[in-house]
């Protein structure tokens, strides 16, 4: 069965598939290039070190998914502690419908277009795979579980612990 077939059966298919190949071979990393996973649901899937060149991952859900070391065809920009700043203090003075921009996500106050938008090459990131949620997704994996969230709130909490010190 090939590994397009597997990821296809979900998450808990894949990852006991994956895990079989692991214990195998310790080189084995998931050959998915030019794969079509549009709208997959990859919560959680072990994806490391796979090779994603080419692949159509749009609306793919990869909330919790392991991506160390995916090979996207671009390098994953960095995001520094400054920048994580930038975008906690965005989100509290930007509050603008993402409609405005393409109507990506479709949320207001959605925290990956500030992600994306304060990361370096992240346009460029975003422009490549069509998405600017899963460009953050890859950029800040830490706040993935935020990407479409309709309601400020959470997004406020969690960009909280980012938001530059007052130096007394």
């Amino acid at each position: 069965m090939s590994d397009i077939e597997e990821l296809k059966k979900g998450p808990a298919i894949w990852n006991a598939y994956a895990d079989a190949n692991i214990k195998a071979d310790l080189t084995w990393c998931p050959d998915l290039r030019g794969a079509d996973l549009r709208g997959a649901d990859l919560r959680g899937v072990y994806l490391r070190g796979a090779d994603l060149r080419g692949a159509h991952l749009e609306g793919a859900d990869l909330e919790g998914a392991d991506l160390e070391g995916v090979e996207a065809g671009l390098i994953i920009p960095t995001f520094s502690l400054n920048q994580k700043a930038r975008v906690a203090v965005a989100v509290r003075g930007e509050c603008y419908n993402q409609s405005d921009f393409g109507n990506v996500c479709g949320t207001t106050g959605c925290l990956a277009f500030h992600i994306v938008k304060q990361a370096d090459g992240g346009e460029v990131f975003a422009a490549w795979f069509r998405s600017i949620p899963f460009a953050a997704m890859l950029i800040w994996p830490e706040a993935a579980h935020l990407f479409y969230q309709t309601d400020p709130k959470p997004v406020i909490e969690f960009t909280e612990q980012f938001m530059p010190k007052d130096k007394a």
